[in-house]
């Protein structure tokens, strides 16, 4: 059986001997898990301390209901083995290593009498070829406890260096106290045969006890002055130097906080409008736009203006249909996409083009009108169109027709939309013909029925001058002016995209002269 155990040990329960000890996942063949947990238990008959694994369980009622558990003996056994050995694994890497401590030096201190917690020494610790210094050995009413150097952030101290595990530091700790244990000890012995040797001396068999324990008494207090005295000296110096290096912070902080708005300010005033703000004020208005052309838009002078153009005219109609509507709510909704229109257009007029990004666009123009891409012969491309027609393949039309030699006529335009334009590729009778269309007056020998504008790309091979059956790359109608548009501008932008073309420079090229073009009525 495939088992994963994950498991995580309670150091401090374990030495504590608290009921549970360790806690974790399961795994069963990479198919589910569930949670399991060690617990410790005195064998009395033993005599000694064993471990099992608990299962989970649910409380119901007034007993617990096993809700995972093993029913199989051997499968029992072999999920207990896999715990119990992750367990003893995490146990035995975070038992106390064996912490090597080379020299101990305490500075006893006097206490203050009335404190609460008492400063009674300072302990400078060597190991591992590293000296801490600071530590410093504390009394409470519990009794003596170690507290390592520390310093002020934000208002909490924080431990400078600390035993990564609460085992280690126990073993710090212990070490420090025992050493301040026995210099304490040493002293008092000290202090003891010192006493002995005056009392037992000529000079001091004279003197009265009471004026000798009153001598004592002002040498101790004149000690404890001094030595409190260099410390309280010490902690203002260290508190004067955490706040002059806070506020050196905090005005460090401030300048970089001014110096960062500044930038942001001289930044905003060369930068172009967010592409993802433009695209959303587009859709809002009903003006569709492909990555691409929004791209170009941001590249080229001539994109940008090319697109303007077209966003007058189409807010030109929005205005138009204005006029005729009657119903508010659908006047509403006209007036909120001319708002969202302004818009556009105001951002767009605020972008800022580079003159490299024209001269690189000339450049590129010539580039592909000199070095045409062509992977296919327009034999294998006429073979493949009709293959991919037959399939739908949607992807490989574009990419036959992308490297492939085209042979497109001059758009169509009347007004200020393109209303056809189509390409072919040509081999001897054989050949693919392709046109886009674009019916946005409406179908005006339908004034009895209801209005249809639509768009679409249609496709067709022929063989041998025989036409095969279609094949509808783009399709797109509406019975209103506002979705023509936005099914419109979807349709030429794919057909611009699937020629190669830009859609500023077909609005340039026409074969026609110019008429007016009619909006159709709503």
């Amino acid at each position: 059986m495939n088992i994963k155990v994950n498991m995580r040990a309670d150091i401090d329960g374990f030495d504590k001997k608290k009921s549970t000890v360790a806690s974790g996942w399961v795994e069963i063949e990479g198919i589910f898990k569930f949670p399991v947990s060690v617990r410790s238990y005195h064998d009395a008959d033993k005599g000694k301390d064993m471990m099992f694994v608990s299962y989970p369980q649910r409380h119901d009622g007034d007993k617990y209901v096993g809700v995972v558990y093993p029913t199989d003996r051997n499968v029992r056994q072999e999920i207990d083995k896999a715990v119990l050995d992750a367990t003893r694994e995490k146990l035995f890497a975070e038992l106390v290593p064996n912490v090597q401590i080379d020299d101990i030096r305490i500075t006893p201190l006097n206490a203050k009498e009335g404190a609460v917690i008492k400063n009674v020494g300072i302990a400078t610790v060597k190991m591992y070829g590293l000296t801490i210094n600071g530590i410093m050995i504390r009394e409470g009413r519990k009794g003596l406890f170690v507290q390592m150097p520390q310093y002020q952030s934000r208002g909490q101290y924080r431990d400078t260096v600390y035993g990564i595990t609460t085992a280690i530091q126990h073993k710090i700790e212990d070490t420090v106290l025992e050493r301040y244990q026995a210099i304490k000890k040493q002293q008092e012995q000290q202090y003891t045969q010192q006493q002995k040797i005056q009392v037992g001396s000529d000079e001091t068999v004279v003197l009265n006890p009471q004026m000798l324990q009153e001598m004592q008494n002002m040498s101790q207090q004149e000690q404890m002055m001094r030595e409190n005295q260099q410390i309280s000296q010490q902690e203002a110096q260290n508190r004067e130097r955490q706040a002059q290096q806070e506020r050196q912070r905090q005005e460090q902080q401030r300048q970089e906080q001014q110096e960062q708005e500044r930038q942001r300010q001289e930044q905003q005033k060369h930068e172009n409008p967010d592409k993802k703000e433009l695209w959303h004020l587009l859709n809002m208005a009903g003006a569709v736009i492909e990555e691409q052309q929004l791209e170009d838009i941001y590249a080229t002078p001539r994109s940008k203006d090319a697109y303007l153009n077209y966003l007058e005219m189409v807010r030109s109609e929005y205005v138009k249909q204005g006029e005729k509507l009657t119903d508010s709510e659908a006047l509403t909704r006209n007036d909120i996409q001319i708002a969202y229109l302004n818009k556009a257009i105001s951002n767009i007029e605020q972008i800022r083009v580079s003159m490299m990004d024209e001269v690189y666009e000339r450049q590129e123009a010539t580039q592909q009108t000199t070095q045409p891409q062509q992977i296919y012969s327009n034999e294998e491309a006429i073979s493949v169109m009709e293959l991919n027609f037959a399939q739908n393949n949607k992807e490989g039309i574009r990419f036959v027709a992308k490297n492939s030699k085209l042979n497109i006529d001059n758009p169509i335009i009347v007004g200020k939309y393109i209303r056809a334009q189509s390409f072919t590729i040509e081999n001897g009778n054989d050949k693919v013909f392709a046109r886009f269309q674009n019916e946005l007056n409406g179908m005006e020998h339908m004034r009895t029925g209801p209005l249809l504008i639509r768009q679409q790309i249609v496709m067709q091979v022929f063989k041998d001058g025989v036409p095969q059956p279609p094949y509808l790359y783009a399709s797109f109608r509406a019975d209103n002016m506002n979705d023509a548009l936005e099914n419109y501008n979807q349709c030429v932008n794919t057909w611009a995209n699937l020629t190669n073309q830009r859609l500023s420079e077909l609005m340039k090229i026409s074969n026609v002269k110019k008429q007016e073009m009619r909006a159709p009525k709503i």
